[in-house]
Order: structure tokens, then sequence, then C-alpha cells
């Protein structure tokens, strides 16, 4: 299975340090590219590869983001961005109805990172 997600780990703490997801996406398909990951033919493929690998993490890994009225982040589950878009520049979640809970700052730390680029070098 392509996207078989890995168990959610810890809170909102893991924010810390963490890189917005934007850049964690191009570091991830930086390293891709470098070792020739399988992956990265299908990313380069959609045309967008950095987004792609975006929205790849979100489904994998444990990447956080927080509604705009809150300063706590969460950590988000399939069940909070089910029927979300991530937008163009990968920095927020939004739903297709206004009155959805949005979800911005996303964040995806470097232990996710690295969880994240150990599945993918499993991926053929």
């Amino acid at each position: 299975m392509l996207f078989r997600r890995f168990r959610k780990t810890r809170a909102s703490a893991d924010v810390k340090g963490a890189d917005p997801l934007a850049q964690g996406a191009q570091s991830i398909y930086g390293a891709a590219k470098k070792e020739r990951w399988p992956l990265t033919h299908i990313a380069e493929q959609s045309g967008r590869p950095i987004y792609w690998f975006a929205e790849s993490m979100l489904r994998v890994v444990s990447v956080f983001g927080r509604r705009p009225d809150e300063a706590e982040f969460v950590c988000l589950t399939r069940e909070l961005i089910s029927g979300h878009t991530l937008v163009e520049d990968m920095s927020a979640l939004v739903a297709p109805d206004p009155a959805s809970p949005r979800f911005i700052d996303l964040r995806v730390s470097k232990l996710e990172q690295t969880r994240y680029s150990d599945w993918a070098r499993t991926v053929q």
C-alpha cells in the first residue's frame, strides 16, 4: 500500500523547532532526487513535486497545524483534514465549506521528516 500511515506520535510539543511543511517537503524532495527514490518519478510526474511530497507527508507522518483563532497546535489526523485542500504555498489547509475548520502554520518536525524518508526509501 503506497500510503501506509505511521502511528501518530506525541502532541503539540513536537512543534518546537519544526520546519514549515513547505520547507520540509523541499528537503525531502532534495533527498529523493539525490538518492533516486522511486517516489521521485511519481512526484515529478505531478508537475509539482514539492507540493506532492507535502501532501504525501500529510498522509504518512505527523504534521501539525493550528486553527487561525487558536494558539495551540494540533496533530492533523486524517479525520481532521478530511475534505481539506492544501493551499499552493503549502502553509494552510482549507475546507470547501467556509464554516468548516481551517488549519494554518503547518509544521513538520525533523524527526517526522526522518520517519518519512525512512518510509519513502522502502516504497518500490
